[in-house]
């Protein structure tokens, strides 16, 4: 999936989205596929798919892991590839958004 700015991304990780991480300053959670459990206007909580039980689903009441989008300035859009970056330009994370299972 194509995301071209971050008002796209937001739509596109709806609940029950998934995505791939492919990059994180935590290396245990690259190639971890999420689904987004909750979605408020600027952020998503998310669980491990099919890890009803790992430490990143059960957390936040069982709501899952939490992510602020942030402000547009702070992503970058490449293809497939939807990275975020903070403050100091220093990448928080890199997401592959997947196609909707039916």
């Amino acid at each position: 999936m194509r995301i071209k700015n971050l008002s796209q991304l937001k739509n596109a990780l709806s609940e029950g989205s998934r995505f791939e991480i492919v990059n994180h300053w935590r290396e245990e959670v690259i190639g971890q596929i999420r689904v987004v459990s909750k979605k408020q206007t600027q952020s998503i909580f998310t669980k491990v798919e099919n890890d009803p039980n790992n430490k990143w689903s059960t957390c936040n009441g069982g709501k899952g892991s939490f992510f602020q989008f942030g402000k547009a300035k702070d992503w970058k859009f490449d293809g497939e590839m939807c990275s975020c970056f903070n403050e100091n330009d220093e990448l928080i994370w890199t997401i592959k958004v997947l196609e909707k299972e039916d």
